[in-house]
């Protein structure tokens, strides 16, 4: 289990110069993009973000943007470099992927593509126990210009094949990883599957490219990506988890590449790590007190970050089903089907809400108004 878990310091070359090395790392100007959309929405709060309260005069708001500069550097210097940061290879039981691997380098291509017009790409994991799912919520958002921005990465064949022919602009790749069809959260399978993501995620952060995680057991009313431009002077910016303001969510949360986001990844991957190749029964239950969202949450506590918990009334979790006072008090813009286990009872629970968009024959649903395609 988690408090169980031994995370000792270790220094080690970064994925990144791994990769300049073999010639595979790309460089981008992301992180500038990053920098231009900050310094974009200085007028516009920055200085509330950062001191708590908004400056009133010019003097102010200058110093505290020098305030900033100064955060960033001891940042950079003390966070990042006490952690240069990973191996260029995971090892996940008897399986080992490597950033050598052609299929990572398509990974980091198409992401630094995606990234550079979007600001940041947007990855969702799934596998052919998910397929249907992800289905679903591609007819659901198919109409949002939401698609163009996202990257999926199939687990294993069943899933590429099924979800690349689908629809026109699905952009998917593989990233085969064995294991069982179905995963139950808290189970060893599933945290594999999850440290794949895991890994996945600190490789591109390690290239500087920002990162945002969604899942597709959700229903969005909207494209919710853009909000999180309006965050720019975060390091992290998640949907709460659970009725109140609060949380972290794995089914939506983006990762800066600042370097103190990288830092802090790191120790959530390899504390992860642990604790997942210390079982080898797939079927072997860590239970939630093991996830990798519990260890950022931990990990949070230690260190100074910028974190954006988006606001309940907009991004809402699975208890927007079960509680009616939740759903008096909100306007979604996406409602995470989490809070509810297992794939079945997720689709049973979608269809009675009418927040499933796939149809029997495998077709998207022409006349469910949440679409927007008309």
């Amino acid at each position: 289990m988690l408090k169980g878990c031994v995370t000792p310091a270790r220094t080690v070359e970064t994925v990144q110069d791994q990769l300049v090395k073999s010639g595979k790392v790309f460089k981008t100007n992301v992180e500038e993009n990053v920098r231009q959309r900050v310094a974009g929405v200085e007028e516009t709060g920055i200085e509330e973000a950062i001191s708590g309260s908004e400056a009133n005069t010019q003097d102010e708001k200058s110093q505290t943007t020098r305030q900033r500069l100064r955060l960033d550097e001891h940042r950079s210097e003390n966070a990042f470099k006490q952690r240069q940061i990973t191996e260029p290879q995971l090892k996940i039981g008897d399986q080992t992927v490597s950033t050598e691997t052609k299929v990572i380098s398509r990974i980091l291509s198409l992401s630094k593509n995606i990234a550079e017009t979007y600001g940041f790409v947007t990855l969702q994991f799934f596998n052919r126990g998910y397929l249907n799912i992800t289905k679903s919520w591609v007819c659901n958002v198919k109409c949002m210009g939401v698609l163009p921005k996202i990257l999926f990465i199939a687990t294993d064949q069943v899933a590429l094949d099924g979800l690349s022919k689908f629809h026109p602009e699905v952009q998917v790749l593989p990233l085969p990883l064995e294991t069982l069809f179905k995963l139950s959260i808290g189970f060893v399978a599933y945290y594999r599957f999850i440290l794949l993501r895991t890994w996945v995620i600190l490789v591109l952060l390690q290239s500087d490219i920002p990162v945002t995680l969604i899942e597709s057991d959700a229903v969005w009313f909207d494209d919710a990506l853009p909000i999180i431009n309006s965050y720019a002077a975060y390091d992290i910016v998640s949907a709460p988890n659970g009725a109140t303001e609060r949380g972290i969510s794995g089914g939506f949360i983006y990762l800066s590449n600042t370097q103190v986001t990288k830092a802090l990844w790191w120790d959530v991957f390899h504390r992860f790590e642990v604790c997942v190749n210390g079982l080898n029964d797939e079927s072997q239950k860590m239970g939630y007190s093991s996830s990798e969202m519990k260890i950022l949450s931990e990990e949070l506590t230690k260190t100074d970050i910028r974190v954006k918990t988006l606001p309940l009334e907009n991004f809402v979790s699975g208890l927007w089903y079960k509680k009616p006072k939740l759903r008096e008090i909100t306007n979604p813009v996406v409602i995470q089907v989490n809070y509810v286990i297992g794939v079945d009872e997720k689709i049973k629970l979608a269809k009675r809400w009418g927040h499933w968009f796939l149809t029997d024959d495998g077709q998207c649903e022409e006349n469910n108004a949440i679409m927007k395609c008309q």
